[in-house]
């Protein structure tokens, strides 16, 4: 197994491990769902995490705020998820977008068989899967 040198600076897509000297890309935090769950509940019941347990929920709150934890900075995918993080966390974000920008190019399109895509998401309606 490779070694990551503590000297290295990494990005960690999600807080998966709690790796020193990392930033973490999010585009949702369980605190921002923890507030949302107990401010707006309306809006909470059709989130799509309305559905996980009281058990599981409080881990994985638990679980983010330890791996985060005070020393890692949030790259954030939006200036929202930043403006909460900064101001009800004690976590620090960074607002860095989500996505790549790259000008539209005119290119043919060939039909191929057996292509294959990665769908990742809770929701496939709104995140755009049936186009």
């Amino acid at each position: 197994m490779n070694q990551i040198s503590n000297d290295s600076v990494n990005v960690q897509v999600h807080s998966i491990v709690n790796l020193p000297n990392s930033y973490i890309y999010e585009d949702l935090i369980w605190e921002v769902l923890a507030y949302i769950r107990n401010n707006d509940p309306s809006s909470f019941s059709i989130s799509g995490f309305q559905k996980i347990n009281d058990k599981t929920f409080k881990y994985q709150l638990t679980r983010q705020r330890e791996l985060i934890g005070n020393d890692k900075t949030i790259l954030s995918m939006s200036h929202w998820l930043t403006n909460f993080i900064n101001k009800e966390t004690s976590h620090r974000a960074v607002y860095v977008g989500g996505g790549i920008n790259t000008p539209l190019i005119k290119t043919s399109i060939k039909k191929r068989d057996n292509q294959t895509f990665l769908f990742v998401g809770r929701s496939f309606y709104r995140k755009g899967g049936i186009l």
